[in-house]
């Protein structure tokens, strides 16, 4: 009965010990300013996805090729987008037969392919169709933020879709978006939600391939996350 009422007063030593562990490593690194995400966002503002139709020349003031190109696009494709933002693959798939080259147009304001779409809505069964028919270099296309599809995958927490991925192209973790963030390094950054995915990321992430600011960012983030487990794991790639 003792031992009950210790565990509801949140008296147990163990765990006291672990919050004391991680207030001393909070306290003791201050976060480096160009480390930190310019502004945490929400796993729903992460993973937007603008569907606005590009505008045209006259309204762009421009003449611009590849706003053509992506309008272009973007008339072609409106089915396969459509049909990645809804899970449907019996239409994908449909499409795709008639039109397999634009199995990895960009689609999107940001130029995102029908992969990118289809993973940030977590639309698995899609995902795993779809991967199947693209070539490795397929899903190394970027948005117009530097995001290949894999993140996309990190940043809607889904752990299937990331791994589904990088079976297929295992060089998507040493990507980087624009703001040299890895897949890990954004994943980290996440929140507690996202620990699966973080133990994921570790276990098909070169070590080595990490800068020594990376694995600094990786350490803060995974604290930052409240991830203790994570940071035992990270504290072995820092120099």
């Amino acid at each position: 009965m003792s031992h009950q009422r210790r565990q509801r007063n949140g008296n147990n030593p163990k765990e006291q010990d672990f919050s004391s562990i991680r207030k001393v490593i909070r306290g003791a690194i201050r976060m480096p300013r160009e480390i930190r995400p310019v502004a945490e966002k929400s796993q729903q503002e992460a993973v937007q996805i603008t569907l606005e139709e590009p505008k045209s020349d006259l309204e762009n003031g421009t003449n611009s090729s590849r706003d053509r190109e992506l309008r272009e696009h973007r008339t072609l494709c409106a089915p396969l987008l459509q049909a990645a933002l809804k899970g449907d693959w019996k239409t994908g798939e449909a499409f795709l037969k008639k039109n397999p080259h634009c199995i990895a147009l960009p689609i999107t304001k940001e130029e995102g392919t029908a992969l990118h779409n289809a993973a940030a809505t977590k639309r698995t069964t899609f995902v795993k169709q779809l991967v199947k028919l693209m070539k490795p270099s397929d899903l190394e296309l970027q948005t117009t933020e530097g995001c290949t599809a894999l993140i996309f995958a990190v940043q809607s927490g889904s752990v299937t879709i990331a791994r589904e991925m990088v079976e297929k192209n295992n060089k998507l973790p040493c990507i980087r978006k624009d703001d040299k963030m890895t897949p890990l390094g954004s994943a980290a950054w996440c929140g507690p939600r996202h620990k699966k995915m973080v133990s994921y990321l570790l276990s098909v992430t070169p070590y080595e391939h990490l800068t020594a600011h990376e694995r600094t960012g990786l350490l803060l983030g995974t604290i930052h996350s409240d991830m203790f487990g994570m940071v035992l794991v990270s504290l072995n790639v820092v120099d």
